[in-house]
Order: structure tokens, then sequence, then C-alpha cells
């Protein structure tokens, strides 16, 4: 049972959002949506599968830079790395569902294994 004069020490997680990269992060996810939605989508001469990558380093990117702290160096945290990577492989996860409802798509786990390869790519390359 709890005592009034107990305290219970909570920590909070504030993010004061870059606008512009933050505009930029949705306007991506709306094109990464667009992408998804195209029934015949065909890359000539390359491995279509292999550009999730990529496209998911840009995603990662994005959204690490609408997180971060602008100050004269963003400040780059485990913490914020962390958030990142839940953010950005969330929407992996959710593309990956919404391609299953797409005639001629279909949701794989070896895609979203390369969207979480970019993902983490990416942090890694940020944390260096």
């Amino acid at each position: 049972m709890m005592h009034p004069h107990d305290r219970i020490h909570t920590t909070h997680i504030a993010i004061d959002f870059n606008r512009p990269y933050l505009l930029l992060a949705l306007v991506y996810m709306g094109g990464i949506y667009w992408l998804s939605s195209l029934s015949d989508l065909v890359v000539r001469g390359v491995d279509a599968n292999l550009l999730h990558i990529p496209l998911y380093a840009g995603l990662a990117f994005c959204l690490l830079n609408a997180m971060s702290e602008t100050r004269p160096q963003p400040i780059i945290s485990w913490r914020l790395l962390g958030l990142v990577f839940v953010s950005a492989a969330a929407y992996a996860a959710l593309d990956e569902w919404h391609q299953s409802f797409v005639f001629g798509r279909d949701a794989s786990l070896g895609d979203f294994s390369l969207d979480l390869l970019g993902i983490g790519l990416m942090l890694v390359l940020s944390r260096l």
C-alpha cells in the first residue's frame, strides 16, 4: 500500500521535432505507401527486393533527423536510435501488411528483413 509521501519517479521522453525533416519523413512515408500500392512494380536490371535496403535507410535518416535535437551538432542517443528503429520498423511492418491487400503483391518476411537491415545500417552509420 502506498503512503501519500511516497513518490513514483517516471522518465519522460520529450521529442522536439525538427519540422522540415518531419514533413520530409511524412512525404517519404507517403511515397513508400504509393509504391506499395502499385500492383505491377517492375525495376529493370535490378533485383527490386534489394531496393528495400536503401528505401528504408532513407526513411530512418528522415526520422532520425526529424526526432534529433538540433544544436550545433545533433544529439544521437541510444534511446533516440531505439525510438527511430521501432518507428521505422513499425512502418515497414504496416507497409508489408498493406501490400497483402494489393492485387499482384504479397507480404513478405524477406522484404521486411531487408527493410530492417536498411534501417539498422543507417542507424549504425549515424551513430559512428
